[in-house]
């Protein structure tokens, strides 16, 4: 034991020898360059403005067809935003108002799972076929954890 110990006292005794000690080193005080590349920062995550369609692609979630008005009978009701670079756990929260008013029960809620390159996210109300949609100002407000924020609203009318 005393014999590996003292080769361990030698070989630390050698080791800073070699690493400096009184002897000048002429590049001690030169730039380092890096010796791996820094890593990139993840891309921001990007949202697009609010689309609002009756309906959406079954396959990749984006609007069929925008609309700029919607009446009592339409079929559905659905805001949809376009978003990049959706990083895992990103929370999408949409308020909505009929009049300036909240919508009771009408907040609603979408979380990516993972990380996500591209996607569209939809907010969709439904109706039952003996329903019919309030006539008025319809507004929503989506928002992510991130930050991100985006305003819209329509009008619910008779054609």
């Amino acid at each position: 034991m005393r014999l590996l110990g003292k080769i361990g006292v030698i070989l630390l005794a050698l080791l800073l020898v070699s690493c400096g000690g009184d002897t000048p080193n002429p590049g001690a005080n030169a730039p380092s360059s890096p010796t791996a590349s820094p890593t990139a920062a993840p891309p921001e995550m990007s949202i697009g403005p609010i689309v609002w369609s009756e309906t959406v692609d079954a396959e990749s979630g984006a609007p069929n067809a925008e609309v700029s008005a919607f009446t009592p009978q339409s079929p559905a009701i659905i805001a949809s935003i376009e978003a990049n670079d959706i990083p895992e756990g990103t929370e999408f929260t949409a308020i909505w108002m009929l009049n300036d008013e909240p919508i009771e029960g009408g907040e609603m809620h979408v979380q990516a799972d993972g990380d996500i390159d591209h996607a569209w996210i939809a907010f969709r109300f439904t109706r039952e076929d003996d329903k019919s949609y309030p006539v008025g100002q319809l507004s929503v407000v989506i928002t992510a954890n991130t930050g991100v924020l985006r305003e819209g609203s329509i009008e619910i009318n008779f054609p």
